[in-house]
């Protein structure tokens, strides 16, 4: 019994350590790439990433990190010198950025078609607010995201959009809900 408990302690502490190293690994002025199209109104982009947003960012855009704590990423894009805060965990940051653009899937113009893999949907649509009826994305890594073969995604706080059924990693049927 002790043998298990200090199995279970050592896998903590080493787990711990991981996300911490990895939630660090995002730095203060440290130049990284937009994952997927992010929507934004009055520079603020929201985790759920709501369709019906005035604004947006394109993928692929080149964005200079000012702050990475807690509940936001500040940055700044170097093309427009525009500064935006995004409200989601910070250290999950690779639902968000990448370090290269190599890491950027297929079309993202913004448009989900069927037979899409689930690497192009998310760079097309962004990030989907639930990943199952009532199961929210911003509690879950990217890699749960990918995981997961249902995506809803948001018209406003209150307004559904899409839901994407995917099979073996590819898109299977789109609906509004």
């Amino acid at each position: 019994m002790k043998r298990m408990a200090s199995a279970v302690m050592i896998l903590v502490c080493f787990l711990s350590v991981a996300c911490g190293a990895y939630a660090a690994s995002l730095q203060k002025g440290e130049t990284v790439i937009i994952r997927s199209n992010l929507r934004v109104q009055g520079g603020v982009i929201a985790f759920h990433n709501m369709s019906s947003l005035p604004g947006m960012i394109p993928a692929g855009t080149e964005v200079k990190i000012i702050k990475s704590s807690g509940g936001k990423t500040v940055f700044v894009d170097l093309a427009n010198h525009k500064e935006y805060t995004l409200i989601a965990n910070a250290a999950q940051w690779d639902k968000y950025f990448v370090k290269s653009r190599s890491e950027i899937s297929g079309a993202v113009k913004g448009e989900v078609m069927v037979g899409m893999t689930k690497d192009e949907v998310y760079a097309a649509k962004g990030c989907p607010a639930f990943i199952a009826w009532g199961v929210k994305s911003d509690a879950h890594p990217f890699d749960n995201i990918m995981k997961s073969d249902t995506w809803y995604y948001l018209k406003t706080t209150r307004g559904h959009d899409k839901l994407i059924k995917f099979a073996n990693a590819a898109v299977v049927s789109i609906d509004s809900y």
